[in-house]
């Protein structure tokens, strides 16, 4: 497990966080399994805070962890990637972030047929914006995703929230898998687009939004617009692009002029 540890500390040097998010830093991280947790300078017992992968308080500043129980086998590449993930959600805890989504509201978020035949719908344009890098469809995605918000009214806030602080932070785990090994970089997004193209996936909106809120980074980096934010911001990703409609338009224009 040390082994492990030190490997990805190797890599992790060829991440540059802030070229994901002006001002993101490396936070500490540690390995942990049945047996035990590994940190940057000691080996200790396993107890109650260490559940799932995730960030936690740990004496007094942000710990990104993360549960491997077979490091014999284990992708260093794909952890230390998922570490950076988890990273993120730790800078955005010290950050002021709140648009942490609602369990309780996602669990019971609409099932509405209309809504969940323009959300494919709004899914094939948002991945026709990514891959083809397309200010056309990403206006459509829009267009489409304005009408899911006059369905769905406030029910809608619970994904936009989750797409915003999930979708974030797994923009940011694959920005770095991109530094670390391309072609998984490749092999993971193409799973994201998966997901956005499957019906089956739509009423798993909390995995949804990890992919379309990752995509939304990713189109909106490609059309030149600049999605940095305060995090103490309570409107969502979506909401804030929509509030630099201007921008996005301006953006959009210098994209289609330049093909």
């Amino acid at each position: 497990m040390r082994s492990l540890y030190n490997n990805i500390c190797a890599l992790l040097k060829k991440v540059d966080f802030d070229g994901i998010w002006r001002g993101f830093r490396q936070c500490d991280f540690a390995l942990y399994n049945s047996n035990g947790v590994w940190t940057a300078d000691r080996e200790m017992l396993v107890d109650a805070r260490f559940v799932s992968n995730t960030a936690i308080d740990f004496e007094d500043a942000q710990l990104a962890i993360w549960h491997v129980e077979d490091d014999a086998n284990a992708d260093a590449e794909r952890i230390a990637a998922g570490l950076v993930h988890e990273m993120f959600h730790a800078h955005q805890a010290m950050h002021g972030e709140t648009r942490w989504p609602d369990e309780f509201a996602l669990l019971a978020y609409p099932h509405d047929a209309d809504n969940y035949r323009l959300k494919l719908a709004e899914n094939h344009y948002l991945v026709k914006a990514f891959a083809e890098n397309s200010a056309v469809d990403f206006a459509q995605f829009e267009v489409l995703r304005r009408a899911r918000r006059r369905i769905l009214g406030d029910a809608i806030q619970c994904e936009l929230f989750c797409e915003t602080t999930e979708g974030m932070a797994e923009y940011a785990g694959l920005m770095a898998l991109n530094m670390i090994a391309r072609g998984k970089f490749i092999e993971e997004v193409e799973e994201h687009l998966r997901v956005l193209k499957s019906p089956q996936m739509l009423m798993n909106t909390r995995l949804a939004a990890y992919s379309s809120g990752a995509l939304l980074c990713f189109a909106l980096k490609a059309l030149g617009v600049d999605f940095y934010h305060n995090l103490t911001e309570t409107k969502s990703l979506f909401e804030l692009i929509l509030r630099e409609d201007d921008v996005v338009s301006e953006a959009m224009k210098a994209a289609d002029a330049g093909k």
